[in-house]
């Protein structure tokens, strides 16, 4: 495990920029701007600087990851 919970959830420190997920994911780093974006807008996470995200929901993200296919 790598998140650390906090009283406003799971901070996720990330070691790799939009375009490296893309590469690993076989997709676009706008795919995953805009889906990270996405899920801010619903609460879902935050930034936290460029390296980590702010999980706040994590049932609702593993739901949400899974119906994008």
């Amino acid at each position: 495990r790598r998140g650390e919970q906090g009283p406003e959830g799971c901070v996720l420190p990330i070691d790799l920029g939009t375009e490296d997920i893309a590469c690993l994911l076989g997709t676009t780093r706008q795919s995953v701007s805009s889906l990270i974006n996405q899920w801010q807008r619903e609460g879902v996470l935050s930034r936290r600087g460029r390296r980590a995200l702010l999980i706040h929901d994590l049932p609702a993200l593993a739901a949400r990851s899974l119906a994008q296919g």
